[in-house]
């Protein structure tokens, strides 16, 4: 299993440190601490990084290989969990969102798969013009 410190280098992505400590009012060397797992972060802390990467805690502390909770995902989705959204929601995950990107992602469990093929395909053409 991961650790906590490798979970959180893997969400960061392309993000640097100084953003992530700004994001949340921590100092860098907190972060490069917590990434090293010499420092374990306050339970709040741990909570909002999972919201902000929209992720489960037990993914966040290495307990669970599944980014999100089952549970939380049939909360959110009145017809249950669509395996099809799901693997849409993957994708634009592992696409290296930008930081502008990740409130869309808190609410894309509320979408119907039409709208996560928009902005799957945004997302692609947005890699597209990077290269």
């Amino acid at each position: 299993m991961s650790s906590f410190g490798q979970r959180l280098r893997e969400l960061r992505g392309k993000m640097t440190q100084s953003e992530f400590s700004k994001l949340f009012k921590i100092s860098d060397s907190a972060v490069g601490m917590y990434e090293r797992n010499e420092r374990e972060p306050s339970f709040q802390l741990i909570n909002e990084i999972a919201d902000y990467f929209g992720v489960s805690v037990d993914y966040l502390m290495g307990r669970s290989n599944s980014r999100t909770s089952n549970v939380v995902m049939e909360q959110n989705s009145p017809h249950g969990i669509d395996p099809e959204i799901n693997e849409l929601l993957e994708k634009i995950r592992q696409k290296g969102i930008a930081l502008e990107a990740t409130a869309l992602l808190r609410s894309a469990s509320k979408m119907n798969k039409e709208q996560l093929m928009d902005i799957l395909k945004v997302f692609e053409m947005i890699e597209k013009d990077k290269q």
